[in-house]
Order: structure tokens, then C-alpha cells, then sequence
């Protein structure tokens, strides 16, 4: 693969040169006419005695003199001068007048090219052409032979300028390019802001890889319950069987913690009320007997009664059975429906019979939590 830059509008030496010839051609033209208006012509018996008169009067008077065989075309000083001021004037005429308000001299309007300024590559104007024009001085060095100086500095310069192109800060590029700057290398400012534009020839090159922007999860509020259920708590299985279980001491109220609702949800009722912590009460008294067994006070009152009032029916007597006893620390069942937010284990204590205690998740530390006996505090499960 290949590349090509695109074409620098300032490469446009071979015109300029043809333009400049074409130029020097109207201004010697203009000499010529006057020189024809001017002059006076003479003529003799032969080219001899013709060439020994004219070589007399360059050789020893301020006249110009010029042979065409015998015939001598003379010029007086006066009119050396007149010539002189038409070939001055020419040459404003064509290198600073005209192109200071069409950007072109006639050689350069036959070859399509402008002067313009390097920055906007607008016409140039009269100032830069007056300069530009008025360093003809230095680039004509050389003179009659060709200007060699403006030449050299043409061939060797950025943007192909002379010495009046660099001092005017002005440029000669093709017509096309006025009013479109581009970038000159070490010219104008745009070298430095801007990459001059580049043809690829051949096969593209090839892009980069494309990556897939990661999709994000949706944010989740703060205030928002968690959506999903918390891990099931390693160890043995909790066993969901609806028992009636010791509820936890009273010694300690274990730790409460925040909900998403402001409202404190009613304990459930049905099967899962038995596994339900009673509320916290303050911690038990030393002080206090141990009560006496409820199936042993049943038995003493039935005992009593039996031998106070004999029964007037011996078989009726003998089918009394005497009532359960009821179970212990058994909590109240609420009458209100059990609140939908509730949920055993995760908002509530639930029991769990292989560690014959309550179990409860956390859900600021992320973890299962078991009721200690010893301690009277939650403590994690995997400790």
C-alpha cells in the first residue's frame, strides 16, 4: 500500500517561469514601441561607412545607436530617458498595479495562477503586491540574463517563493485555490493546527477492534428491600415442623433491626406462631421460687375435691380424665392477619430444631444469626 499527498497548490514553478516570460514579453513590446516612436533613422551609401558612424556615436556621445545594414537608427539622451521611464512603468504596470486589484498579472491570468495571502489565501492586495513587486530590485539580480536570485529562492524555498514572496507573506498558487486555504508546510499557520489531506491508495486499512459497551445494572435505591432472598444458612437443615419450642430467655432483648416499612409488622399467626420470639421483657428475677409443675397442681386440686365430696356416680368418676396441661411460654395468637411483608427468618426469628434454637438473617451484616443461651446474643452461625 501506498500514499500519495495531496497536490501542494504552490508547485507551480514551471508556470511562474512561463508566466514571467510572457510578462517580460508585454513590457519589452511596450519598449519597442517607443523606441519605433522615438527614435530617428538615417540612411548611407553603404553598411560600411554605416557601422564606423554608429560605432562613433556609442563610443563618444550620450546617444544610442543601432545598424540594420546601411541604415542607422539613432536615439538622443532624451529619448535613452524616455525609454527608460516606459520600461519603469511596464514594469509596475504588470508586477505591482494590476495585481494589487486582480491578484494577477497578464502572464499569470493566461496560466491560471494568483497571488494570494499565505494565511487565508485570499487575493493579496495592493500592500503585498507594492512589496512584492518593489523586491523585484533583489529577485531580478542577474537583470538582463534572467533573475537569478528570485529564481534560486523559488527553487530552494517552502511554498516556492522568492525574496518579495517571503517578505509580503504572499503566495502564487493556481486559481482554483483562492479562498480555500491550506496547509504549507514551515509557511503559514495552518502547517501547525492542521494535517494537510492525504489520498490512501491501495486497501483500507483496518479499523480497530469494536468493543461493546458494558450493560450496567439498573440502580438500586437505598431504601429499597433487597429483591432476592437471603442464602439458606449452612449447616444442618432447619427443620420447619410446627412444634411448640421454649421461646429465648428473657434476660436480654436481642437486636432489632430496621425494616423497609415504618411500620412494625404483626407477628404471623397459624402454624409459624409457635416459632415466633416472644417480645423482650426485662430480664428474669434470681429472687423468684421455681414454680411448681402444672400437671402436679392439677393433680393435688383433683385430690382435694375427690376427698372433700365423694361422687354420687362411681362410673362418671371413673371416666374423668384430667385435662392436658398447657404448654409452656405458649405465645398469645393475634387476631389481625399476619402482615404480607413478614417472613419467618428473615424478618421475625424462626426455630430451627438441629441447633434447638432461634436462627434470624441479618441483613446488615449479610449473614444467619442463632440465639446464644450462654451469651443471651445473637452470634453468627458459621462461628
Amino acid at each position: 500500500m501506498s500514499t500519495i499527498a495531496a497536490a501542494d497548490p504552490t508547485k507551480v514553478a514551471g508556470r511562474r517561469i512561463g508566466a514571467w516570460i510572457l510578462d517580460a514579453m508585454i513590457g519589452g513590446l511596450l519598449v519597442l514601441g517607443g523606441m519605433l516612436t522615438t527614435g530617428t533613422n538615417t540612411a548611407f551609401d553603404n553598411s560600411i561607412t554605416a557601422e564606423l558612424q554608429c560605432d562613433f556615436i556609442n563610443d563618444f556621445t550620450d546617444d544610442a545607436c543601432i545598424q540594420s545594414g546601411s541604415t542607422l537608427y539613432l536615439w538622443t539622451g532624451d529619448d535613452i530617458g524616455t525609454l527608460f521611464l516606459i520600461w519603469v512603468g511596464a514594469s509596475v504596470l504588470l508586477t505591482m498595479v494590476i495585481p494589487a486589484f486582480t491578484g494577477w498579472s497578464p502572464g499569470k491570468r493566461l496560466l491560471g495562477l494568483r497571488i494570494v495571502d499565505q494565511e487565508t489565501f485570499e487575493l493579496a492586495g495592493i500592500g503585498p503586491n507594492l512589496l512584492r513587486g518593489l523586491l523585484w530590485i533583489v529577485d531580478g539580480f542577474g537583470y538582463f540574463t534572467g533573475p537569478l536570485v528570485g529564481g534560486i529562492a523559488m527553487f530552494s524555498s517552502d511554498g516556492s517563493r522568492r525574496v518579495g514572496d517571503m517578505a509580503a507573506k504572499t503566495l502564487v498558487v493556481k486559481a482554483e485555490h483562492v479562498g480555500r486555504p491550506v496547509a504549507v508546510r514551515n509557511v503559514n499557520s495552518l502547517d501547525r493546527t492542521t494535517q494537510a489531506p492525504v489520498f490512501i491508495v491501495g486497501a483500507p486499512q483496518p479499523s480497530g477492534p469494536t468493543y461493546a459497551p458494558p450493560q450496567s445494572a439498573p440502580p438500586i435505591s437505598a431504601a429499597s428491600p433487597p429483591s432476592s432472598s437471603p442464602p439458606p444458612p449452612s449447616g444442618p437443615p432447619v427443620s420447619m415442623v410446627s412444634e411448640p419450642q421454649p421461646s429465648p430467655p428473657a434476660t436480654g432483648a436481642p437486636p432489632v433491626f430496621p425494616t423497609p416499612d415504618t411500620a412494625e409488622p404483626a407477628p404471623p399467626t397459624g402454624p409459624l406462631a409457635a416459632h415466633q420470639p416472644p417480645p423482650p421483657t426485662s430480664a428474669p428475677s434470681t429472687d423468684v421460687e421455681p414454680a411448681v409443675a402444672p400437671a402436679e397442681t392439677m393433680s393435688s386440686e383433683t385430690n382435694a375435691d375427690a376427698s372433700a365430696e365423694p361422687s354420687a356416680n362411681p362410673e362418671t368418676e371413673a371416666a374423668v380424665v384430667p385435662n392436658p396441661p398447657p404448654q409452656a411460654d405458649a405465645p398469645s395468637m393475634p387476631a389481625e392477619p399476619p402482615s404480607p411483608t413478614a417472613r419467618p427468618g428473615v424478618d421475625t426469628p424462626m426455630w430451627d430444631d438441629a441447633r434447638d434454637t432461634y436462627i434470624q438473617w441479618d441483613p446488615e451484616l449479610e449473614e444467619w444469626m442463632m440465639w446464644s443461651e450462654s451469651s443471651s446474643r445473637w452470634i453468627p452461625i458459621s462461628r
